[in-house]
């Protein structure tokens, strides 16, 4: 009897806290997608601008929300996005690139911690940071991923990224190509067919900053 008891005791606490681990979803697995953000994105909406025909027009700037695994807490814009991460150099590790529905994602993973950032939409010519050299990149608009305090290459200068992510039969995303590992400073651009509002998550465990675009006009 007793050990009936101390059976359905162990049962109701472990219910109670939601489960074992293999509950929890995918360290990437993407939220919902917000019902305001399917279909076309607005003209204007007051920070935030949305348009099919043009590249959208970059806005002052806000910080990026932070988000656990599974929660969305961000909000949609196609201006510009920062937010300062202080702290010694954090190297990249990893992108990965994915098409959920309604949206393309991209995940910026990081060693240790993840450093400073900035996104936006930039004009055409996309230059290398040290050269100056134009940087083709496909599509008609591109969107900069800008990393501060950072570095894409490890103690004897070999890159860290041998070669970016295919992003084949994607609605929306093209192509991804660095153009800055230089003093701190590491910046990807991902050319996309036709500019339209994105969101960034912030998740830890690893450190990662995800950058989600709409694929749809």
């Amino acid at each position: 009897m007793r050990a009936a008891v101390r059976t359905l005791v162990l049962l109701s606490a472990v219910l109670a806290c939601g489960g074992g681990a293999g509950d929890r979803p995918p360290p990437d697995e993407p939220p919902p997608l917000p019902a305001a953000a399917s279909g076309t994105a607005p003209a204007q909406a007051g920070a935030e601008a949305g348009t099919s025909d043009t590249a959208p027009t970059a806005s002052a700037p806000a910080p990026a929300a932070r988000s656990a695994p599974g929660q969305d807490t961000s909000t949609w814009s196609a201006g510009i996005v920062a937010q300062a991460h202080p702290g010694p150099p954090a190297t990249l590790r990893a992108i990965r690139v994915a098409g959920h529905a309604g949206f393309e994602r991209v995940v910026f993973e990081f060693r240790d911690r993840l450093p400073s950032y900035q996104v936006e939409y930039v004009d055409r010519p996309v230059r290398a940071c040290g050269s100056g050299n134009v940087v083709p990149v496909a599509g008609e608009a591109w969107l900069q991923v800008r990393f501060q305090g950072a570095q894409a290459h490890d103690e004897a200068g070999r890159p860290t990224i041998a070669a970016p992510p295919r992003a084949a039969r994607l609605a929306n995303l093209r192509e991804l190509r660095s153009t800055c590992d230089f003093e701190g400073d590491v910046t990807w651009v991902l050319g996309l067919a036709h500019p339209n509002r994105y969101r960034t998550l912030e998740l830890r465990s690893p450190a990662r900053l995800v950058v989600d675009i709409l694929a749809v006009r």
